[in-house]
């Protein structure tokens, strides 16, 4: 169930052991209430965990995504910069080299 439904249900399982304790004490039904507001607190706390457990799933996930795309863009980058290095460094080592030879 959807927590907003878990919410109401804890909250009307509260309101309801509240607005009746007379009754519930007349009766003498404390321990049954008692029982019952706790299975409650006990399935809403078991809800939380696993919509908890997954958000944190889908954090990792989403955080692995992004790491990933990160890494790889910055591979393509030091690749096409490790290529185009030697181009850069020859050609401002070229013009030096010619003038000297060209002078001797």
């Amino acid at each position: 169930m959807p927590e907003k439904v878990w919410r109401h249900l804890q909250g009307a399982r509260a309101t309801d052991a509240l607005l009746n304790w007379e009754t519930v004490k007349l009766f003498s039904n404390q321990a049954f209430e008692s029982r019952q507001y706790a299975k409650a607190i006990a399935d809403y706390q078991r809800t939380e965990y696993k919509l908890l457990a997954s958000l944190n799933i889908l954090n990792v996930a989403q955080s692995v995504i992004i790491f990933l795309g990160l890494a790889s863009g910055l591979t393509v980058c030091a690749r096409v910069w490790w290529l185009s290095w030697p181009a850069c460094n020859a050609r401002s080592f070229a013009r030096p080299l010619r003038i000297s030879l060209a002078s001797s």
